[in-house]
């Protein structure tokens, strides 16, 4: 019996342990795996094509702005305004600093460097015998007069505001506000001023008795005295930037060729307007005796006397011709002032010259200059498209 038990028992063991036995799970064939897997690289994702900066419309800032809007207005203007970073003067230089303040070296005879306490100052002009400074706000300053200077009105700009450009002429101050029109304050020719044609403007330029100014349109327009053809300018066209001289006018046409107003019948003709065969010209200036281009390949071309007129005497400007890599320049009557790639600022040496005592061109401790920016590349790139 007890046997009989046990063999029930035991197969009852042998029941129970086959009737809890897990069967493992039947594995993945290599087949199945592999045509489990992508049978192509998935190609990446493309990066997002950036939106290209829109071109402005001629006019653009200017028409913003009469639109009533102002802030879109002064962001246009930003890109294509001429501001000076430098200037030089009768007896003077100056430079604007990247702090917002102006240093200065030469002539404080007549009060042309009391710009000590000028602070947010975006752009400079150097005259004859006084700077403007146009402020981050649209404001202009100007350096006080004293002595014989005073008088001629030259810095009663006060009430101006808005203003995008300035330009200092001899005993007077020009101002391009953001509308298109131009403002003047100080002497100048009034038999023979009138600025009723002076509309839709984006750059001014001022010589000793005349402005000439650039419309959108690549025209340009001129007031003052004309004696001497120096407001000729009305069949000009396809011009990105304007130079005012002494008493003639200079343009840069859209081409890289330069034109210029004709006056070789006065006494004190020193070949300023012989430029009809330069090319590849990015920048041009204009000053008493001589007119300078900037070439693209960073290089200088200077005017210089080809008649043996007498009264011609080289001031040391056209010493510039051997300078490279120049990036932004300003010719006075003395010297030229000029900024290189690397950022150096510096000033070619007067040489025979009666104000050589001043000093105007011993820049060497200006330091921290803004960096400029090409005002012409800019009209190319927002109004040439």
């Amino acid at each position: 019996m007890k046997r009989i038990i046990s063999l029930m028992l035991a197969t009852l063991l042998m029941f129970g342990l086959s009737c809890g036995k897990t069967e493992p799970a039947e594995s993945a064939l290599p087949s199945e795996i592999a045509e489990s897997l992508p049978t192509e690289t998935p190609e990446p994702t493309p990066e997002p094509t950036p939106t290209p900066e829109p071109v402005l419309a001629p006019n653009a800032g200017i028409e913003l702005y009469k639109e009533g809007k102002k802030e879109e207005a002064m962001e246009a203007w930003a890109k294509i305004a001429d501001r000076n970073v430098m200037g030089s003067g009768m007896a003077y230089t100056a430079a604007l600093l990247a702090d917002g303040t102006v240093k200065d070296v030469g002539s404080n005879e007549i009060g042309q460097l009391h710009f000590e306490d000028w602070t947010d100052i975006i752009a400079i002009s150097a005259g004859q015998c006084h700077t403007a400074g146009l402020k981050a706000d649209g404001t202009v300053v100007i350096s006080t007069p004293v002595g014989s200077m005073t008088g001629y009105g030259h810095d009663k700009v006060e009430d101006w505001y808005d203003i995008v450009s300035v330009d200092a002429g001899h005993c007077y101050t020009v101002g391009l506000k953001a509308d298109g029109t131009v403002l003047v304050a100080g002497w100048l020719n009034q038999e023979n001023y009138d600025l009723s044609e002076f509309t839709d403007i984006i750059d001014v330029s001022t010589g000793t008795s005349h402005i000439i100014g650039l419309k959108a349109d690549g025209t340009v327009v001129a007031t003052g005295h004309n004696g001497l053809g120096q407001c000729e300018v009305s069949e000009w066209t396809d011009i990105i930037a304007i130079a005012a001289g002494d008493s003639y006018s200079v343009g840069l046409k859209a081409d890289g060729t330069v034109v210029a107003t004709d006056y070789s019948i006065d006494p004190l003709y020193y070949c300023q307007t012989e430029v009809t065969d330069w090319t590849d010209i990015v920048a041009i200036d204009a000053s008493y005796k001589h007119t300078v281009g900037l070439r693209s390949d960073g290089t200088l071309i200077v005017t210089k006397d080809t008649t043996n007129n007498p009264n011609y005497y080289d001031t040391g400007v056209t010493t510039a011709e051997e300078l490279k890599d120049v990036i932004a320049f300003e010719v006075g009557s003395h010297n030229l002032l000029y900024i290189t790639k690397d950022g150096t600022f510096g000033s070619t040496e007067m040489v025979n010259m009666k104000y050589e005592d001043c000093d105007q061109d011993q820049v060497e401790g200006i330091t921290g200059v803004m960096q400029p920016y090409d005002h012409v590349e800019m009209i190319r790139k927002y109004y040439l498209q």
